[in-house]
Formats: C-alpha cells, structure tokens, sequence
C-alpha cells in the first residue's frame, strides 16, 4: 500500500495466520480492497465463480455461474437446468429459459413454449393460442383456451 516493508494482502486475499501464508478468498466470498482484514462471505444463496473474488458483484446465483458458461459442480445444476452431454455446463431444460434479470432458471411463461434443452428463448403460440400452463415443451401444447365469461 505503501513504501513502508509491511506486507498486506491484495484485494480478493487475506493472510491466514494459522498457516502464515496469504491465500485467496475462498469461494463464496470476496475481498475488496487491500488489506489484512477477513473475506466477506456472499450473501445466502449467492457465491462466486472461485476463490480470489473481489467484489460484492462478483457474489452471483449458481445459475447465473451456468448461464455464463462456468463450470458447474454435481449439484450446480439447479431448478429447471440439465447438462446436454459430458460437459459440466448448465443450460435450460426443454419448456425454460434462463432469465437475464432475475439470474435464475425458469418455466417458459404460459403462452409460449420450448421443446429443446438450452439456453435459446421460449416461442410464443401463434394468435390465438396459449398453453394451459408455464413449462410447454412442444408447439402442439399451444390451444384455444376456453374462458369463462360473466353476464
């Protein structure tokens, strides 16, 4: 940080004094600026893409970490998410999307649907048509809805 001969650990690191060595936040948590203070862990539900993170913004969704193509461990693959082959990429099952704002995994909406894996949008019905229900897998799902009317 500055001239003097004290070493202090970098952002995204800290200095483990058990072991005496500076190591990288681990994963799930981050550090922002230099210094010997501690790793901030994310908040619930969130973790980063590895160790070293630093910053709060790096602290994501496991889905978010498979949208972006990172590497997904055995239980990374969430709600509505599937591995197409031997790769550990996550992307949507067949009838979901990933959703850019909300950073996770979700049925196609009613009214559209998707009939293969991936990370592709979902298809609206053609005019007219609708699912009975979010999560169509085919274009046949796509129906006249019957609604009820009151006089």
């Amino acid at each position: 940080l500055d001239s003097s001969s004290v070493c202090v650990a970098i952002a995204g690191a800290f200095f483990n004094s058990a072991t005496g060595v500076f190591e990288l936040c681990p994963t799930g948590s981050y550090k922002s600026v230099a210094g010997n203070g501690a790793c901030m862990t994310c908040a619930t539900g969130l973790t980063t893409g590895g160790p070293g993170a630093q910053s709060a913004s790096a602290c994501l969704t496991p889905d978010a970490f498979c949208q972006l193509n990172a590497t997904c461990t055995a239980a990374g693959c969430t709600r509505y998410s599937t591995r197409l082959d031997s790769s550990s990429v996550c992307v949507a099952i067949a009838g979901a999307f990933f959703n850019t704002a909300t950073g996770l995994f979700e049925l196609c909406p009613a009214g559209t649907f998707k009939a293969t894996a991936g990370n592709g949008a979902c298809t609206a019905c053609v005019d007219g048509l609708s699912t009975a229900a979010a999560g169509a897998q085919s274009s046949e799902s796509c129906q006249v809805i019957a609604t009820t009317t009151t006089t």
